[in-house]
């Protein structure tokens, strides 16, 4: 806006500026005044403007400027090639130089209005923590993938080394956020919506251990043990795989501590729930267990937990224990199992888990007086399900009687 002085009045004139709309966290799109112009610049005039858009504070020397984009051109060329660049950034729009500045300095026109979404992000992170928590869980979702995820300037190497630069640290701001609303959603016992923005994290860094802690003190405090241990036992099986390490202390206590409560608690439940066939036939065992199930695994994982100390090794062949040693995958304590072998195909496929459990319940079936009733099975992850359908397929092809399915 701008004050016209005239012999009569003053005449208000208003003057309408360029805006420049940038989206660096979700895919790269470029509007200038409502248009969209990403299709119309280079690749370098592109990372030019978003660049100094980064860097609107300051201003920014050609000649670096030059040698930043074109690193591989000679002096003269690269200042051509610069030069090119913004005529390219500043013939999009007719109202006002998008880009100003002199022979030797480059910087954003003051009075270009600018949206882009990583200076949006720098902001939100100065003040987070003095936010209220639902328009904090709005505003973060401007972030949905890494900034400026698989662009790359050739021949700018240092261009490329500040893309990097940027990509981390927007990538932290976003994790610590998250890990900020994951924690305040805890507190105020929210642990379905807390434990989505852990799995969040996850995606973002697999094998940060603190993250595995916040999800275990999750699933303890909404009372779902059992999905703590596969938790841990996951974040166990990640480590080995991939830094062939094991988790820190803290979380391997944790861990020992819910096995013993959840040992502890499986005994009553299987003393409680065994029931003589008859007066002669005392061992007759009748295993009942709720089949409700979310993650990948879990029921198999609990139905191991379940038998696991009513099983005896010396029934079953070599063959037998090679395919049953594959269930430590899905329940570690399998390992201690008489005659267990490590196997050097790890992890294990979902048709190798099938083939150690079929190995398991078909010897159960023929050597031992059990049944298992698994009630609430269509509430079971689907991964369980499967296996577990194609078991009792088998077995009810040889007549055996070993699970009910409700």
């Amino acid at each position: 806006m701008r004050l016209l002085k005239t012999e009569e009045a003053f005449i208000v004139q208003v003057i309408t500026l360029s805006r420049v709309s940038v989206i660096t966290l979700n895919g790269l799109m470029l509007e200038i005044d409502g248009r969209n112009v990403e299709g119309k610049l280079s690749q370098k005039s592109i990372g030019l403007l978003i660049y100094l858009l980064l860097s609107r504070q300051g201003k920014c020397k050609r000649e670096y400027l030059a040698s930043l984009f074109w690193d591989d051109s000679s002096l003269k060329s690269s200042r051509n090639n610069l030069r090119h660049a913004l005529w390219e950034i500043n013939k999009l729009t007719e109202k006002v130089s998008i880009i100003t500045g002199d022979q030797s300095i480059c910087c954003l026109n003051p009075e270009v209005e600018v949206y882009i979404d990583a200076l949006e992000l720098d902001r939100i992170y100065k003040h987070y923590k003095s936010m209220a928590l639902e328009p904090l869980m709005q505003e973060i979702e401007i972030y949905q993938n890494d900034f400026l995820e698989n662009e790359y300037f050739n021949n700018a190497p240092e261009i490329n080394d500040w893309t990097l630069i940027s990509r981390n640290h927007y990538q932290k701001i976003y994790f610590e956020i998250l890990s900020y609303i994951g924690d305040q959603l805890l507190e105020q016992k929210v642990y379905e919506d807390s434990l989505q923005y852990y799995l969040r994290l996850l995606k973002i860094n697999p094998l940060h251990e603190d993250t595995y802690l916040k999800i275990m003190n999750n699933r303890i405090n909404a009372n779902r043990r059992v999905e703590a241990i596969k938790f841990y036992q996951d974040f166990e099986k990640t480590l080995r795989n991939e830094l062939n390490i094991e988790p820190g202390s803290e979380l391997q206590n944790i861990y020992r501590q819910l096995m013993g409560e959840t040992k502890t608690q499986e005994e009553t439940q299987v003393k409680a729930s065994v029931i003589p066939k008859s007066a002669q036939s005392a061992k007759y065992k009748k295993i009942q267990m709720d089949g409700t199930a979310f993650i990948s695994f879990e029921l198999c994982s609990r139905l191991l937990e379940s038998l696991f100390g009513m099983i005896s090794m010396s029934a079953f062949s070599e063959d037998q224990k090679f395919k049953i040693s594959y269930l430590a995958y899905i329940y570690p304590d399998v390992r201690l199992m008489e005659g267990m072998s490590h196997q050097s195909t790890w992890p294990p496929s979902e048709m190798q888990i099938y083939y150690g459990l079929d190995a398991l319940f078909s010897q159960l079936s023929v050597n031992q007086d059990i049944q298992i009733h698994i009630f609430n099975f269509n509430n079971a992850d689907e991964t369980s399900k499967k296996i577990i359908n194609a078991i009792d397929y088998q077995l009810k092809l040889q007549n055996r009687q070993l699970l009910k399915l409700s």
